[in-house]
């Protein structure tokens, strides 16, 4: 027996290892090759309908046995809801269909699990405000639907777990469908016991019109119950959305970057039925700043909300939003119903304490320019309150004020400004009021809320304090301010402000009527408006030896210009008065003058180097409008003016001119004085020169004519005696350098000269005999290598007529050649001391003794 039963042990063994060869033979190959079932696709795809309660659609179904068994369907389509969409709900190329073993023992087809790679979802909502998912919901509810981890085997079908990888999830308003979306998302949805349904969602949102990064993460998780309606449904949830930077938010939100940065961290808790849904909300935002702004230090913005929804009111009741400021508080409260359609509201902002150090410090990351060490005193104590029915415009209301408020910079020395207690009331512009701010509002600003702060004081430095007020809009704001102020103290309120422009050193008094406005969104800066009387001013130009005195003027300031009129002031040695007019909006790519109209009783080069040139005998006056200048930048420079200028009295070093008018245009380093007048020499002179002092060495060309000067005052200006009678002609003239000496090198140029009724003082035809009485001298005189060279000369005399030819050199040294018919004459020497020689002629001339 003993071999009997061991042999039948062997057999036995050998048969069950054969068997498990073969299932795992069979296993192989199923897993290897998955045999077709589309005879089996309208159970599956039927299965499916009953579970979701939409109609499905496949193209394939493939069988798999591992690693369970179950079914590959391709090109998986979920339709809507026909009255909501009329695009699929679901669309999903691979999915992969689990079957519930247990339903197979009662042979039904049931899915336990659907995992769905990359599907893109359609979110859809009616304008009446249905969403495509509440069907479902509702369907859900009302379904005899076993839980989706059901073990024990009945008629109801399973819910199955449904999974979704890489998902997107686009969303539909009526018609439209809108550019936000949901990406990278991954989903799940399960029916978690017998009357409870949960979901998961993980997801960034972005939008399809832009390539948008760093918009953060939502995730959402929750619950729902089984409930007759919707309406009745409890549900607990809770959504975050965790490190969004925030202009990439408002550039998912309004389609372009408002210009502001941080990272935004919300989250919500949603519990209850949404006919009394409790809402509770954290948001912040964590250094909030202006995104050209550095960040210089931690500035967290924070709130806590708290609301209940009533669904079919679609109106949220109880609002109560609360931020801490400081040692202060802010809070919201009131009704908002409608928030997505004609919301209407009820709300009420209260600030307790609200510290002004805080304000500062929020506006030092949203306004640029302000100083690092601007400090307030002061707090903020207001209720506003804010009323909009259906069909009518809001109705602002409240007001507040504050305790006595100084704003200051902690690092500098000037005094801070005391503004005293400051009130403000809170409502509507009204239209007869509308004038007092048509230069800083449009004409859909009537329904705006206007926040008025009424007159208060300001000391500028003068014994009566000016007198402000000020206008904040929804998107602008105006500020204004009147009486007498210390220029300094004007200037140093400004830069606490940060308003943009120089901060010249000028100190004196003005009577100011000056408005300031503004708008709050794209950065736009501040413009100023108004008129100021100038009295007694002296300001510090940037590269110049002097201040200037201004007398007395009155400053206009609108938005495209500021006029200086009625202007007296002293400066370079004279005393100037006039018009100026200076640009403050340019446009486009053409060039953007200052224009001015100014008279000056006198002016020398001489004083005019000395007020250019700070450093005497360091920095020649002209390298003040040179842009190439190794010093320090000028801001003559990059000046761009043009127009008239008249001196009464001009010396241009030994040479006087008198009622001298030019056209003067400087741009850039390029001098332009055109349409010279002048009255010289006894005689008169016009002309044109231009300077360029963009290039090293600078350059200077010009033309021009005199006629009747005096050639007697002009030898004595030039330290001689060597010519007297009445000259005209033409000229033209060029010359580079950046020295007297260098100019006179490189000098070049042609004058054409007309010379009558004159004498030479030293030059005598005969021994002994009177000097040469010139009856009319023309030709042309060259000047080239250094060297002035006579041409085409014609000498009149009393006694003949002369050809004049040769050179005037360095030193004024002559070699020159008086020659006619029968003989002449060479002349050399100097023009101070000549000397005649005859010309191997018969005729002769002698130097008078």
């Amino acid at each position: 027996m003993e071999p009997y039963v061991q042999g039948g042990k062997v057999k036995l063994l050998q048969s069950k290892r054969r068997a498990i060869l073969i299932f795992a033979i069979v296993l192989a190959v199923l897993f290897m090759v998955r045999p077709g079932a589309n005879r089996l696709k309208s159970r599956v795809v039927n299965s499916m309908s009953v579970a979701l309660g939409r109609q499905t659609e496949v193209s394939a179904v493939t069988f798999h046995l591992l690693p369970r068994p179950g079914f590959d369907l391709e090109n998986l389509v979920v339709h809507d809801d026909p009255t909501i969409s009329a695009e699929p709900m679901l669309r999903a190329s691979e999915v992969s269909a689990a079957l519930r073993l247990t339903s197979l023992l009662r042979g039904r087809l049931e899915i336990s699990r659907l995992d769905l790679t990359e599907p893109s979802l359609n979110l859809a909502r009616t304008v009446d405000g249905r969403w495509n998912l509440e069907g479902l919901v509702e369907r859900a509810a009302k379904e005899p639907v076993a839980p989706t981890s059901k073990t024990v085997t009945e008629k109801r079908p399973g819910f199955p777990y449904i999974q979704a990888n890489r998902a997107r999830i686009n969303i539909k308003l009526g018609q439209e469908k809108k550019a936000f979306a949901l990406t990278d998302t991954d989903f799940a949805l399960w029916q978690e016991s017998e009357n409870t349904w949960g979901v998961r969602l993980r997801a960034q949102p972005v939008r399809t019109d832009f390539n948008l990064t760093d918009t953060g993460l939502l995730r959402i998780n929750g619950t729902w119950r089984r409930a007759s309606s919707l309406r009745e449904t409890p549900l607990d949830f809770s959504v975050s959305w965790q490190g969004a930077q925030l202009g990439a938010l408002t550039k998912l939100a309004f389609a372009r970057d408002r210009g502001w940065r941080g990272v935004v961290d919300v989250s919500f808790q949603l519990k209850g039925k949404p006919s009394d849904l409790a809402v509770i909300a954290e948001g912040a935002i964590q250094d909030f700043r202006r995104y050209d702004i550095l960040s210089t230090g931690s500035t967290r913005l924070a709130t806590q909300c708290s609301a209940h929804f009533d669904s079919s009111a679609r109106q949220f009741q109880d609002l109560d939003c609360e931020s801490s400021v400081g040692e202060g508080k802010l809070r919201l409260t009131g009704v908002v119903t409608d928030p997505l359609g004609e919301r209407t509201y009820n709300l009420k902002l209260t600030a307790d304490r609200l510290p002004a150090q805080e304000l500062v410090n929020l506006a030092r990351r949203a306004k640029k320019d302000l100083p690092e060490g601007l400090v307030a005193a002061g707090t903020v104590q207001a209720t506003l309150t804010a009323r909009k029915a259906d069909g009518a415009a809001v109705v602002y209301g409240g007001g507040g004020e504050t305790t006595p408020v100084t704003l200051g910079d902690s690092r500098s020395d000037a005094e801070a400004f005391d503004f005293g207690k400051i009130t403000f009331i809170a409502g509507g512009i009204k239209e007869q009021d509308r004038s007092k701010h048509k230069s800083y509002m449009s004409s859909s600003d009537s329904a705006e809320l206007e926040l008025s702060l009424l007159p208060f004081p300001i000391s500028l430095g003068r014994p009566a304090p000016a007198i402000a007020t000020a206008t904040l809009l929804r998107y602008r704001y105006g500020f204004s301010i009147q009486g007498e102020a210390q220029i300094q103290r004007v200037i140093e309120l400004a830069r606490l402000l940060g308003l943009p422009g120089a901060q010249p050193a000028a100190d004196g008094v003005a009577k100011v009527d000056m408005r300031l406005a503004g708008s709050w969104s794209g950065f736009a800066a501040p413009r100023a408006e108004g008129t100021a009387q100038l009295r007694a001013i002296r300001a510090e130009v940037p590269g110049t030896s002097a201040p200037i005195d201004i007398v007395s003027g009155q400053l206009t300031l609108t938005p495209q210009e500021a006029t200086f009129d009625k202007l007296t002031a002293t400066g370079a040695g004279g005393h100037w008065s006039g018009k100026i007019i200076v640009p403050r909006l340019c446009e486009g790519d053409s060039p953007c003058f200052a224009r001015f109209d100014m008279q000056v009783d006198t002016l020398s080069t001489e004083e005019i180097g000395k007020f250019l040139t700070p450093s005497p005998g360091k920095r020649p006056w002209y390298r003040m409008l040179s842009r190439t200048a190794s010093s320090s930048p000028s801001p003559f420079a990059s000046l761009r003016a043009e127009g008239t200028l008249h001196v009464g009295r001009l010396a241009v070093h030994r040479l006087i001119a008198s009622k001298v008018t030019t056209t003067l245009e400087l741009d850039k380093g390029k001098l332009r004085l055109s349409h010279i007048r002048a009255q010289v020499l006894g005689g008169a002179y016009q002309g044109d020169w231009i300077a360029n002092y963009t290039v090293k060495p600078p350059t200077y060309s010009g033309k021009g004519q005199f006629e009747k000067i005096s050639l007697g005052q002009l030898s004595e200006a030039l330290s001689g005696n060597w010519a007297n009678g009445v000259g005209s002609g033409t000229f033209e003239v060029e010359a580079s350098g950046g020295s007297m000496p260098a100019l006179h090198e490189s000098s070049s140029g042609v004058l054409e000269f007309d010379m009558r009724a004159g004498r030479f003082p030293n030059l005598a035809l005969h021994e002994g005999g009177a000097s040469i009485a010139v009856q009319r001298f023309t030709g042309t005189l060259v000047r080239n290598e250094g060297k002035f060279q006579i041409q085409e000369g014609k000498l009149q005399t009393d006694e003949g007529i002369y050809e004049v030819s040769g050179t005037v050199s360095a030193g004024n040294k002559l070699d020159l050649k008086l020659g006619r018919a029968g003989g002449g004459y060479v002349v050399t020497g100097t023009l101070a001391e000549p000397r005649v020689a005859p010309d191997k002629t018969p005729t002769q001339a002698a130097l008078k003794p």
